[in-house]
């Protein structure tokens, strides 16, 4: 019975050592599994700062641009504004223009009549100066 007991405990001592050796494998695994997690989770974190700084830089140009694009709209708009008032002068102007235009053409015609009533009066003068020398 001894030897039944003696094999017995070699075998659990075996047993035992193939245990404990799967153990400390095991813990081994789970420290290498821990270490490579580790390290993964430091090279996202890494990741993370990278694209919060360039997320940072993007919205600070983002600004900048938009204020950018609201300048100009406010220059356009003045410009337009100052178009606007450009052409109403122009479009009065050119309606002024009409009106001296036509009033030039009225007394033009008018100077015309005068000076062809004028003449026919110095005519008719001469001509009634001229009679009484006829006779």
């Amino acid at each position: 019975m001894d030897i039944f007991f003696a094999d017995l405990k070699a075998r659990t001592a075996k047993e035992c050592l193939g245990l404990e050796t799967e153990k400390l494998s095991l813990d081994d695994d789970k420290t290498k599994a821990k270490w490579e997690e580790h390290a993964q989770m430091s090279v996202l974190l890494d990741k993370v700062r990278e694209l919060e700084a360039a997320k940072e830089i993007l919205e600070t140009k983002n600004r900048t641009l938009t204020r950018a694009v609201e300048e100009r709209q406010q220059v356009i708009k003045a410009r337009d504004t100052a178009m606007q008032q450009l052409q109403d002068d122009l479009h009065l102007a050119n309606l002024e223009l009409s009106q001296c235009e036509q009033r030039n053409r009225q007394l033009v015609r008018e100077n015309d009549d005068l000076v062809q009533r004028w003449l026919t009066r110095i005519n008719a003068e001469a001509e009634a100066s001229e009679r009484p020398r006829q006779r």
